[in-house]
């Protein structure tokens, strides 16, 4: 529920006051997940979290499959380069795991807080 707002109805103009004050002055609100996605720090509806759930794990599942690529890039990389990893896929990786934690905490409930997209990442 939230209260009518001014454009939704002008008693003043209908003339009649006596009726409208009897009358409730909220009304049911049609998009509920309109103004939940427009705060965030308003909780999602259990249905909603459960889309997240879905939505979140087959991310997961490819930022696993992206790191077993990596790691065998990696390793390849280092057998070829006398042990000397490379920077760029080290850092991303350091990214991707930490990105990983942070959507385990969401899925299993430790925080509210949904991982990038939806925040920022890091």
């Amino acid at each position: 529920l939230r209260p009518k707002l001014p454009w939704q109805f002008n008693a003043e103009a209908a003339g009649r006051e006596d009726v409208i004050s009897a009358r409730a002055t909220y009304v049911v609100d049609v998009f509920p997940l309109e103004d939940a996605m427009s705060d965030p720090n308003t909780p999602d509806s259990l249905w909603l979290r459960l889309l997240w759930l879905v939505i979140i794990a087959a991310m997961m599942s490819v930022a696993q499959t992206l790191v077993s690529l990596l790691t065998l890039v990696q390793l390849i990389i280092m057998a070829t380069n006398k042990r000397q990893p490379n920077a760029e896929i080290a850092a991303f990786g350091k990214r991707l795991g930490l990105w990983l934690a942070h959507a385990a905490r969401f899925q299993t409930a430790a925080t509210d807080d949904k991982p990038w997209p939806w925040a920022p990442l890091g």
